[in-house]
């Protein structure tokens, strides 16, 4: 697990940690360590494995999954799934390992209101016999809070050596030429 959110909540007087764990993503409060029951459904949102820190904004928690791969977006306060987008192609698991899963922390630019997330290649030899297996592979991807792809930037096509991106995307303070930057290692 790469991380947690946590975060002081208003209504409730108390810091909550939005935790990812390998079933699912659950609210704790930081006072005593048990389940916060009056958000995020009381249990758990969702069922799959996250290995990066959920991010909440506008009362929406974003969470990255791997097995399957995707990004899924819970109302805070009942635990609803609202959206999920899928970053694998097709529903073939390849033994538990398909390819785009996002293993590195994703950040949200709030102004603009985009998500940024860094997926990796496929893991197994399935899927390296089908190119369309890296549709979102190796890739930088911009979503946003309705989980559509606005823009794809690909390092590789085809990357079977496993030249995943690494690290959290930076939002940039310095404008290129007047442009907002994202930079991805």
């Amino acid at each position: 697990i790469r991380g947690f959110y946590c975060d002081y909540e208003k209504r409730l007087d108390t810091f909550i940690i939005i935790l990812p764990t390998g079933s699912g993503v659950f609210c704790i409060d930081t006072s005593d360590g048990s389940l916060v029951k009056s958000r995020c459904g009381g249990k758990s949102m969702g069922v799959f494995e996250s290995r990066v820190s959920p991010q909440l904004f506008n009362n929406i928690v974003y969470v990255a999954t791997i097995k399957p791969s995707g990004l899924e977006a819970y109302n805070f306060l009942n635990g609803k799934l609202l959206w999920r987008k899928d970053f694998q192609i097709g529903k073939m698991f390849y033994a538990g390992k398909e390819g785009s899963n996002p293993w590195s922390n994703f950040i949200i630019d709030k102004k603009k209101k985009i998500i940024f997330i860094n997926t990796g290649s496929p893991s197994d030899k399935f899927a390296l016999r089908d190119s369309e297996n890296y549709k979102y592979s190796g890739s930088l991807l911009a979503l946003d809070l309705k989980g559509n792809i606005v823009w794809q930037f690909q390092e590789h096509k085809k990357d079977t050596w496993n030249h995943d991106f690494v690290g959290q995307p930076i939002l940039s303070p310095v404008k290129i030429n007047g442009k907002d930057i994202v930079i991805t290692l």
